[in-house]
């Protein structure tokens, strides 16, 4: 079935660049790689639909928002662009440099 993705009427939002690193330890936020994607630990097996859950909440507690302002649009090998709405990029730069 294909995604449909809902990109709301924003006034403000930012997006970012995410690759999920699937490891069996490891669980979370991992730092900020040198192509200046963001690194997201998640379980080897987990399937794609829980693996975005993970992401939508650990971005929703992190940036203090709903997670109904995040969206993912999932590429290849688990790469992702994951769209914030109802923030600006300076304020999602300020949390994120945190995972430097």
């Amino acid at each position: 079935m294909k995604k449909i993705f809902n990109l709301n009427n924003a006034k403000g939002g930012a997006a970012v660049t995410l690759i999920c690193i699937r490891d069996n330890t490891k669980q979370g936020w991992g730092k900020i790689n040198k192509e200046g994607n963001i690194e997201f630990f998640v379980p080897k097996d987990i399937n794609d639909s829980l693996r975005d859950e993970l992401i939508i909440k650990a971005f929703s507690e992190l940036l203090k928002i709903k997670a109904g302002q995040i969206e993912i649009f999932s590429g290849r090998q688990d790469r992702m662009i994951v769209t914030i709405l109802g923030v600006n990029s300076d304020q999602v730069d300020l949390v994120i440099s945190t995972l430097k």
